[in-house]
């Protein structure tokens, strides 16, 4: 009964929440209208242009398109074993997972809106840079800490969250023009999904025929050479400040 609450819950949330996007104001000034007969017909020549997109932003815009899905492919190898690997060989029970899922949406709510100051204050890239850092830092953590270790470190998970997700969509903002953000956007969630994919099968795999901890090892094959990018191949746009935030 708990799950089925659970989930109605979530799908309550996610109706209020499409409910709510009726009032968004559209930003393009002559939207066209959409024809559903001619979708499947451009598929083809949409996912085209969505590739080529690239040749008219920044080499930091593909930089971070880069980042963003290999992060997704290496962050979806554990998330299917997760609760197999807390539960089964670190030994913290159900409940106490529940606990330290708690104290991370917490840690999240709280730290929000201080990170987007901090973004707001100090630039997209550095706070990036922290949540990739951050990433590392947790792999020990999830390798050999119990269940008090977990949850004092909710913490970073919840500036790990929030910083990526927040850096990274905003610095997107600053370097993808409002016309092409569509196109990104759309071959964006197109490519993280076949690496959400791929990442979840990979994980399957090396839980069950390698070893149970390598989904969680292999974090660092991925995130040092994303840290890599970030740092060398990201370049933040320089724009004056209109307004000083107090």
């Amino acid at each position: 009964p708990s799950a089925r609450l659970g989930y109605g819950l979530f799908a309550g949330a996610f109706f209020v929440a499409g409910l709510m996007r009726f009032r968004l104001t559209e930003t393009i000034s002559e939207p066209e209208s959409i024809n559903y007969k001619e979708l499947l017909n451009v598929y083809p020549r949409s996912i085209s242009e969505g590739i080529q997109v690239w040749g008219h932003l920044p080499r930091s815009a593909f930089a971070l398109f880069i980042v963003n899905v290999v992060s997704m492919f290496s962050l979806n190898i554990f998330l299917p074993v997760m609760l197999f690997w807390i539960v089964d060989d670190l030994g913290i029970s159900e409940l106490n997972w529940s606990y330290i899922l708690t104290g991370m949406f917490v840690s999240m709510i709280l730290l929000s809106i201080p990170i987007g100051k901090m973004i707001d204050k100090y630039g997209k890239k550095k706070p990036l840079i922290i949540a990739y850092l951050v990433w590392l830092t947790i792999i020990p953590l999830f390798l050999w800490g119990d269940f008090y270790i977990l949850l004092m470190g909710t913490p970073l998970i919840g500036v790990l969250q929030i910083a990526m997700m927040s850096s990274s969509s905003a610095l997107f903002a600053d370097l993808v023009p409002s016309e092409h953000r569509g196109k990104v956007s759309g071959i964006t969630g197109f490519f993280t999904s076949i690496a959400m994919a791929l990442g979840q099968l990979a994980g399957g795999l090396m839980y069950d025929n390698f070893s149970h901890s390598l989904p969680w090892i292999v974090q660092v094959v991925f995130v040092v050479p994303l840290l890599v990018i970030i740092i060398l191949y990201i370049d933040e746009p320089r724009k004056e400040r209109e307004a000083v935030i107090n």
